[in-house]
């Protein structure tokens, strides 16, 4: 499951591919905290809200 530039990847593999189209708006307040927390938490705190978002897709 993962944004469309992504499917390439997947289809090459032949491993099952979900596409989804980001919440834009549920996105833009993790991306507003970004740039004041360190390089490690933001690569939780993105990971966390972006993967959570697109896990919960229906």
């Amino acid at each position: 499951m993962g944004p469309m530039a992504l499917k390439q990847v997947a289809d090459v593999t032949d491993h099952p591919f979900l596409t989804v189209r980001a919440n834009r708006g549920g996105v833009a307040p993790i991306r507003e905290r970004l740039p004041v927390v360190a390089p490690r938490e933001e690569s939780v705190l993105a990971n966390r809200k972006l993967f959570g978002t697109w896990m919960t897709c229906q």
